[in-house]
């Protein structure tokens, strides 16, 4: 909704054992990741969290648990089943992290990695204030500094695998 100013408030009533749940899934289900877009006002950057399964009811349960959020469902083609992804983008993500921090297994240092980017700041349009380009640059670094992260995950699920 346009207008309406995200407050960490809302996940006042989730559970520890919630945010053990959600860093689990995003641990062997999920994504942290960095996306970088083009805007009006310049490059833009962005953290995002998602959950991906095939049994739609993960996704509802996590939007219905954290009041965040938005499914986004991906038929597939053949044999491969339709998938539903569970996506939590910017600050609110930000924030996912930082409550699942304590119960990472695998992702804490992609985890670490978002929480910096984070720190950096963010455009604000109310206001006009824009980032530094300096700024820009770090957040560059960042999401290329998380993009090496994944492909090491992914090194290591292959040589467990082989």
């Amino acid at each position: 909704m346009p207008g309406v100013i995200w407050s960490p408030e809302k996940f006042k009533s989730v559970k520890d054992t919630d945010w053990a749940r959600l860093a689990a899934f995003i641990d062997g289900e999920g994504c942290i990741c960095i996306k970088a877009f083009k805007s009006k006002v310049g490059r833009r950057h962005q953290v995002v969290v998602q959950v991906t399964n095939t049994d739609p009811s993960l996704p509802y349960w996590l939007v219905s648990t954290f009041q965040a959020g938005h499914i986004q469902q991906r038929n597939r083609i053949g044999k491969w089943s339709t998938v539903y992804d569970w996506m939590v983008r910017g600050k609110q993500a930000c924030y996912i992290i930082e409550k699942c921090m304590p119960f990472f297994v695998i992702k804490v240092d992609q985890a670490k990695v978002a929480l910096k980017f984070n720190a950096l700041g963010y455009y604000q349009k109310k206001n006009g204030q824009r980032l530094d380009p300096e700024i820009i640059g770090q957040r560059d670094v960042l999401q290329k500094e998380l993009s090496v992260l994944k492909f090491r995950n992914k090194q290591k699920e292959a040589f467990h695998a082989g």
